[in-house]
């Protein structure tokens, strides 16, 4: 299953999720989206906005850690395309941005610098 998400100014979501892959994407967003109101996210300014998706999330109800989600990120003018990962090492642990890149017009990809 993927989700897709508007990118607004609180890029959280109230959906209810079932699974605890579900629940870990849903951290995962809201951290994705703290990281964007204050400007951290690299290549994406605070101000831009568009749609937010995730690779497709594991419907097993036990979790394996370290976990990772996908998201993959269009601004509304679609000039843009970009992606990030982000990964929790554990289930006490704190989100981490670990990749981050941007999809150019000929489909190649360029990892953006992480701070």
């Amino acid at each position: 299953m993927a989700v897709a998400i508007a990118l607004a100014s609180s890029c959280a979501s109230t959906r209810t999720s079932d699974t605890p892959y579900e629940r870990l994407t849903m951290e995962a967003i809201r951290h994705f989206g703290e990281l964007h109101l204050s400007g951290k996210l690299p290549g994406l300014a605070k101000d831009e906005h568009g749609n937010v998706e995730t690779e497709a999330i594991p419907e097993s109800q036990h979790v394996t850690y370290p976990v990772g989600v996908v998201l993959h990120v269009t601004t509304e003018a679609q000039e843009s395309r970009y992606g990030y990962t982000f990964t929790k090492d554990s289930a006490t642990a704190q989100w981490r941005l670990t990749r981050a890149w941007r999809v150019l017009g000929d489909g190649q990809q360029k990892d953006l610098k992480i701070e």
